[in-house]
């Protein structure tokens, strides 16, 4: 409970922290990912933690999988971001383009903004920035982050930790030497990385 307790906390700080930055396209990406480490990720640690320390794990069980959680969580929501903006809202199951409309700052525009020259960035400071939304933007939007890769770029690091959390994971629960618990880290480890190649 007290590891919940704390995540919970954890998670309204990431909140207030992404609305401190709604509206600032020119947001640095360590803001972002310190946003969707405390909003997002921190709720996968906990959980992870949660379940290995009420399963009996020991102090090496829990701290392995709490960093599992954490990228997995670090995974899901860069990859939920990318989607947004590159995924069919069939496939989605919400509006293509939301983030776009509510001015959220994700990993697509931060990359997009830091590649863009002055012109784009006064496209992202009128959409992004003053909510000043035309028709065509979203399309617009779409084209820079095609243009400048941010779309790649940003599904590469959701890759990236999902990797890191099926590596470690399995590594761990390889170590242990029983059949049980590397059948439990293939299924950890597939988990992750599914969390980086799912289309919704």
């Amino acid at each position: 409970l007290g590891r919940l307790a704390a995540a919970a906390a954890r998670i309204t700080e990431g909140e207030i922290q992404q609305m401190a930055i709604t509206g600032i396209p020119e947001t640095p990406l360590a803001s972002y990912l310190e946003v969707i480490s405390g909003k997002t990720a921190i709720l996968f640690a906990a959980a992870a933690a949660a379940g290995a320390e009420i399963g009996g794990g020991n102090a090496a069980d829990i701290a392995v999988m709490h960093d599992y959680g954490m990228k997995l969580g670090l995974a899901f929501q860069i990859m939920d971001d990318a989607l947004d903006y590159a995924a069919d809202a069939g496939d989605m199951g919400k509006n293509v383009g939301d983030d776009f409309a509510h001015q959220k700052i994700t990993m697509p525009t931060i990359i997009a903004w830091q590649k863009g020259d002055e012109q784009e960035r006064a496209f992202w400071r009128r959409t992004l920035g003053n909510a000043d939304f035309a028709d065509g933007d979203l399309a617009k939007a779409q084209d820079l982050l095609t243009k400048h890769k941010a779309i790649e770029a940003s599904l590469d690091a959701a890759r990236a930790n999902a990797v890191e959390a099926s590596d470690a994971i399995i590594t761990h629960c390889c170590a242990r030497g029983d059949q049980a618990s590397n059948i439990i880290g293939q299924a950890l480890g597939e988990a992750a990385l599914f969390a980086a190649a799912r289309n919704h």
